[in-house]
């Protein structure tokens, strides 16, 4: 386990811990993890208010081909806009676009608060209209993946924690060369 500061100031990915969180949520726990099979860094705040289980979960790691093959561009709503589909989503996403709907991976350079808008979506567990928020998807930033995972966070609040990360956007803002990447359309 890790302390936030640890998390924050960590060699391979503490850059893309966020330093701006919602006055809601706290920082919970973080955890570091480095194998043979993956080097990632996880990080956990939960929301302090009331009796509500809000939660942002971040997962940081290198991105490797799968995550590639998630990659999708605003443009491609089809691919990751919730408004597109209806509950349960293994029944209503067209099974080519399902691996990709599930978790699309944004572009740091391509992401809007639109695209975070639109992968929002509401689950009925009983509380009020904000605990019932929810949002997954991934954002890569040259080669490093930040996978989100949100119950109650709002899209402009999570919009705000990644566009924060400026300086790992900036450091790799087009290092990825995506030419080369083989489409899942093909």
């Amino acid at each position: 386990m890790l302390t936030l500061e640890q998390a924050q100031t960590d060699a391979d990915f503490g850059a893309y811990v966020s330093k701006s969180v919602p006055p809601r949520f706290s920082f919970v726990s973080s955890l570091k993890s480095t194998g043979q099979v993956e080097n990632s860094l996880s990080v956990l705040w939960k929301e302090t208010t009331g009796s509500s289980d809000g939660s942002i979960n971040w997962r940081i790691f290198n991105s490797a081909t799968d995550e590639q093959n998630r990659i999708v561009s605003v443009n491609e709503r089809e691919k990751y806009d919730m408004a597109y589909y209806s509950s349960p989503w293994d029944e209503s996403v067209p099974d080519e676009l399902l691996g990709c709907f599930e978790n699309p991976v944004f572009l740091s350079e391509e992401l809007t608060l639109d695209m975070l808008q639109a992968r929002t979506y509401h689950a009925d567990n009983g509380h009020d209209g904000a605990s019932g928020l929810r949002m997954d998807f991934s954002v890569l930033y040259g080669d490093v993946v930040v996978l989100v995972s949100t119950k109650g966070a709002t899209p402009e609040q999570v919009f705000e924690m990644l566009t924060g990360l400026a300086e790992p956007q900036a450091a790799y803002k087009g290092a990825v060369n995506t030419d080369n990447w083989a489409s899942t359309d093909d």
